[in-house]
């Protein structure tokens, strides 16, 4: 059986029964707290100091990225490119853009061994980036853009084409622009195979469809509402190169010319003639001749005017 411990009563001196405690405001620990102003006013200037102790190590890192930035500006390549798609310049993926001018401004800017740093420009800024200097020049191969850019200057050309007439690979009845007679032909607005076309109107008759865009006309053929196309020649070899089973260019050839590369308004004398050397340079070497087998599988490197 467990046994059970009784506690016994405790007995306080009378001299603590009798004491009465002290009120609590009146407690020494509390009396020596600082008012409640003086602790705020103590909070604040601590804060202010860590506020600007982080403001001037921000300063401090601001001005250091913007010595960065100026020194990598320095060795950049700025190029303006027109996001045309295929084959000039496209996105690959969401992150990745390619391109015959992607990859050309990257072999110009590599042999004037400057870092590129490319600029996408919708058509309508590409004159005042090359009044303001925010490019360093636009490469473009299209006719349209260089309508717009024809007041800037231009190096020597790096390409030469003409006009073409593509069909579909197993329509024989189109043989050359006569054969275009009764028949649903696309083209590109403000291009030379435009006007190529009104000239073919004022001797036989066909429906023409005119289009924006450079790729449109072979995406109207390659769906059968169009039975023919008259393009730029560079653009009917790459479609007639990924999809011969498709599309078939016609063996003539209209309205041979040449297009370099412009030149921004505030270039300097020696960034211009950089460029000029390095364009120069893959056109001597071969280096241009194998960047237009890669897309086009046709060398559209200008025999005349070489520069």
């Amino acid at each position: 059986m467990r046994s059970v411990m009784k506690s016994k009563p405790v007995f306080l001196p009378s001299i603590m029964q009798n004491t009465t405690l002290a009120p609590r405001a009146a407690l020494p620990l509390r009396a020596a707290l600082p008012p409640r102003a003086a602790r705020l006013s103590f909070r604040s200037t601590l804060l202010l100091r860590v506020a600007l102790s982080l403001f001037a190590a921000l300063s401090i890192c601001a001005v250091l990225l913007s010595a960065s930035c100026s020194i990598s500006d320095d060795k950049s390549f700025k190029v303006g490119l027109y996001e045309s798609g295929a084959p000039l310049v496209f996105m690959e993926d969401k992150r990745t853009m390619t391109g015959f001018e992607v990859e050309l401004a990257n072999l110009i800017s590599d042999r004037m061994g400057e870092k590129p740093s490319i600029e996408l420009l919708a058509l309508e800024d590409i004159p005042a980036a090359l009044e303001n200097g925010s490019v360093s020049c636009v490469i473009s191969s299209l006719e349209q853009i260089h309508v717009i850019m024809e007041k800037y200057d231009e190096t020597a050309p790096f390409i030469e084409y003409g006009t073409v007439i593509v069909k579909l690979a197993d329509d024989g009845s189109i043989i050359n622009q006569y054969s275009l007679t009764g028949k649903q032909v696309g083209t590109t607005i403000g291009t030379s195979a435009e006007a190529l076309c009104e000239e073919f109107l004022k001797e036989i008759f066909f429906d023409l469809r005119k289009y924006d865009l450079p790729n449109q006309p072979f995406q109207e053929l390659w769906l059968k509402k169009k039975d023919a196309a008259v393009v730029d020649e560079f653009m009917a070899r790459y479609y007639e190169k990924n999809d011969p089973q498709v599309y078939k260019i016609l063996d003539l050839v209209f309205q041979g010319r040449q297009y370099g590369i412009r030149l921004s308004k505030t270039i300097s004398e020696e960034k211009a003639e950089a460029i000029t050397d390095a364009l120069q340079e893959i056109k001597t070497d071969g280096a241009l001749s194998e960047l237009y087998m890669k897309w086009f599988d046709f060398d559209f490197t200008p025999v005349s005017n070489a520069g």
